[in-house]
C-alpha cells in the first residue's frame, strides 16, 4: 500500500533537522583525515523539498531491540522507501599540497553533496508512550527488479526468530546509497604546472574520500541494528525526568 509523507511537516521539524545535523557534525569531527586534507567542517544541511516514495509492507509491534516492553499504542511499520531528492550537504575543507615541501600550500575547497538516491526497506517505529519515533534501514532493494521480499532475503542474516533484521546483519553488505553527486569549488586560483596537477589529483582523491565516508555515515548511523531516534519530549520534561544514576552510567559507557 502506497502512502504520502507529510514532507512539509518534516521540513518544519526542528528536532529532525537538528538531530541529523548534529550527527553529521559529530561524524565529520571524528574522521581521521589524510595528509592532503585539514579543517573539514559542515557549512549547511538542507533536507530538500522532494519527498521519498513510500510503500507500507506491514504493521507489527516494535522490535525488542527498539522497545523491549511496548505498550498498546506503540507500533512499528515495515516500509519500502525510494528516494531521489534534492537533499544538499555543504562542507568546507582545506586542501593541502605537500609538494615540493610539507604543507607547501593550502587551498580552501567547498564541497556540495546532492542528488542522493536510495531504495531500501526501513523500520519506522512510533513509541507513543515515550513520544519518540525510531528509524532504521534494514537492507537495499534492487531497483531493477523492485522485489523487496527478495531483498530482505538476500541482504540479511537469519536469526533464531526467523527475522531478517537480526543484530548480526552485516552492515558491509548494505550499500544504502545508490548514487549521489559531489561538486567541488576551489576558493583560490591555482597556477599552471606542478601545483595545478597536484591540486587536481588531490581534488579527485578528496571526492572519493568524501563519497566513501558519506556512505559509511548513512550505513553506520541508520543501518540496522543502528537507528536514529527522534525525541519529541521538551527539554524541560527531559530535565525533570533525568535519572542521576542512569546519567552516570551512560557517561561511563
Amino acid at each position: 500500500m502506497s502512502f504520502e509523507v507529510n514532507w512539509e511537516h518534516l521540513l518544519e521539524d526542528s528536532t529532525l533537522n537538528s538531530t541529523i545535523t548534529q550527527r553529521l557534525d559529530n561524524f565529520v569531527q571524528s574522521l581521521s583525515l589524510p595528509s592532503y586534507l585539514q579543517d573539514l567542517q559542515i557549512l549547511d544541511f538542507q533536507l530538500g523539498q522532494v519527498p521519498p516514495k513510500c510503500k507500507l509492507k506491514s504493521f507489527t509491534d516494535p522490535h525488542p531491540e527498539i522497545e523491549p516492553n511496548p505498550l498498546q499504542n506503540d507500533v512499528q511499520a515495515l516500509v519500502e522507501l525510494e528516494y531521489h531528492g534534492d537533499i544538499v550537504l555543504s562542507l568546507q575543507v582545506s586542501l593541502v599540497l605537500n609538494y615540493p615541501g610539507d604543507r607547501f600550500m593550502t587551498l580552501p575547497v567547498k564541497v556540495t553533496i546532492s542528488q542522493l538516491r536510495m531504495h531500501c526497506l526501513c523500520l519506522v517505529a512510533h513509541l507513543t508512550s515515550k513520544l519518540q519515533t525510531v528509524f532504521s534501514i534494514l537492507c537495499d532493494i534492487n531497483s531493477d527488479n523492485n522485489d523487496s521480499e527478495e531483498a530482505m532475503s538476500n541482504n540479511s542474516t537469519t536469526t533464531p526468530q526467523h527475522q531478517p533484521w537480526g543484530s548480526s546483519a552485516p552492515l558491509q553488505r548494505m550499500a544504502v546509497v545508490q548514487s549521489l553527486n559531489i561538486e567541488t569549488e576551489i576558493g583560490d586560483n591555482i597556477s599552471s604546472g606542478q601545483d595545478r596537477a597536484s591540486t587536481l589529483r588531490n581534488v579527485d582523491k578528496l571526492e572519493q574520500f568524501l563519497l566513501a565516508k558519506f556512505k559509511d555515515f548513512i550505513r553506520n548511523e541508520v543501518g540496522w541494528p543502528n537507528m536514529i531516534t527522534l525525541d519529541y519530549n521538551s527539554d524541560e520534561e527531559d530535565e525533570e525526568n533525568k535519572d542521576p544514576v542512569g546519567d552516570r552510567t551512560e557517561e561511563k559507557d
